[in-house]
Order: structure tokens, then C-alpha cells, then sequence
């Protein structure tokens, strides 16, 4: 199941909305980063797993700035779509995300891509964002 969220973000509007997906198969953990995200002044789409990702590109005309995906999933994990992901939206930027960080080496990494280790806090990943996308958040972004 994919979800589109495009509401109207909280702070000051960005000079182009920045559009994210988030992909994790954790329904707790995809509710924490939209909620995160929307309030920080992003648009985010959502999907559960690779394969209903994958079917973004088709339904959304959009530009995808960043993927937020865990390594680790059902059915298709995090760097095999992201590479199909890479494949059809060359310009998207990564950010991997796993609790078990110590298991990978950097050549199982696209390149140019990112890593955080789970758990982490909002402001770990505002700082995370703020380093990818080159760009400040709203000012509406507060961490807790």
C-alpha cells in the first residue's frame, strides 16, 4: 500500500517542496518519519516495502529528492530498491537506515549514499537531512 501525503506544510514554505519517500516495513516507524517529516516542511510519500515502492515512479509525476529505506525488509530489502529506484530516478538521494548497522560494509552501499544507525533521534536526522538535501529545514521543526 502506498500513501501520498501531500498537505499543506506547517513553517515557512520552502523555495520548491522537497519530496520524500519513506520505505520501511514497520507501519510504527514509517507513522514516526511522516509525522517528522510533514511537520519539518516536507512532502512524503510512503510505501510498506520495495515492490509497492516501486510503483511510485509510475503514479507520482513528481521529482523523489530523497529515499529513506530501511536495509532490511520483506519481500525485497533496502539496497536492491533503491538500485531499481536509482535505475528510473538517477537524481534521488539515498538514506539507508538499519538497527543493525555494524553488519554492512560500504560496498554493499550504492555510492553516494547514506547511512544511519536505528534508533535514532529527530535531531540526529534533521542534522542527517539538513547534510543531504544542502537545504535548512522550516522553522517549524522543533526536536523533542
Amino acid at each position: 500500500m502506498i500513501s501520498h501525503v501531500l498537505l499543506q506544510p506547517k513553517g515557512k514554505p520552502l523555495e520548491r517542496w522537497i519530496h520524500i519517500l519513506v520505505v520501511d516495513d514497520e507501519e510504527d516507524v514509517r507513522g514516526v518519519l511522516r509525522s517528522f517529516l510533514e511537520a519539518s516542511g516536507y512532502y512524503v510519500l510512503v510505501a510498506e516495502n520495495g515492490p509497492s515502492g516501486l510503483k511510485l515512479p509510475k503514479g507520482f509525476p513528481g521529482s523523489i529528492d530523497l529515499l529513506i529505506t530501511d536495509i532490511r525488509m520483506a519481500h525485497m530489502d533496502g539496497i536492491a530498491f533503491a538500485r531499481q529506484m536509482r535505475a528510473v530516478r538517477p537524481e534521488m538521494k539515498i538514506l539507508y537506515m538499519s538497527a543493525s548497522g555494524g553488519e554492512l560494509s560500504p560496498a554493499e552501499l550504492e555510492p553516494n549514499t547514506n547511512f544511519i544507525a536505528k534508533p535514532f533521534s529527530q535531531e540526529s536526522l534533521a542534522k542527517r537531512l539538513l547534510h543531504i538535501l544542502g537545504r535548512p529545514q522550516s522553522e517549524s521543526n522543533h526536536t523533542r
